[in-house]
């Protein structure tokens, strides 16, 4: 279980399917020199879900719905230590035309590209995460599929005797 009291950041791993194929939400850093995930402070009161949504509009111009937490973080700057969990988040799209947000520079990468692209290496490992996570529920439901496909086979169906228990 994650102490949430301890976390400073909080951030979004944004991923997107177009055509089978995943693709992770990448921006510049404040300074415009580094590829990062969004992330930011929590602030007071906020969430940490909250917060990473937040940055995730703020810094990107677009919106995320949270699926899971997916790594937690922990970094030493020269006064304080940032203790950030990173939330993998579904695109769901840009944010309202009224909404501002911060005008920095978006990209879109397969996997391999954004691990690649990313500057720091707490971030290229929640995207590795994120590919593991993609990778077990592919399999569970290829391996559901098989034996719903056996079950009906076999003359019965297995969400039907769920539905009957």
């Amino acid at each position: 279980m994650i102490d949430m009291s301890e976390l400073t950041h909080a951030g979004g791993v944004v991923v997107r399917e177009l055509a089978g194929r995943r693709w992770y939400l990448l921006v510049r850093s404040a300074s415009g020199k580094k590829w990062v995930l969004p992330k930011g402070r929590i602030e007071r009161g906020e969430s940490p879900m909250d917060a990473a949504r937040r940055e995730v509009r703020e810094e990107t111009g677009c919106v995320g719905a949270i699926k899971r937490p997916l790594l937690r973080s922990a970094y030493d700057l020269p006064k304080e230590t940032v203790s950030v969990l990173y939330f993998l988040m579904m695109y769901r799209g840009p944010v309202p035309k009224d909404e501002e947000h911060e005008e920095r520079e978006t990209i879109w990468c397969e996997p391999s590209k954004a691990r690649r692209k990313l500057s720091f290496e707490d971030a290229q490992n929640a995207i590795a995460r994120a590919e593991r996570i993609a990778a077990a529920t592919r399999l569970l439901k290829r391996r559901l599929i098989e034996t719903e496909n056996q079950g009906n086979r076999n003359g019965h169906s297995i969400s039907a005797s769920v539905r009957t228990r």
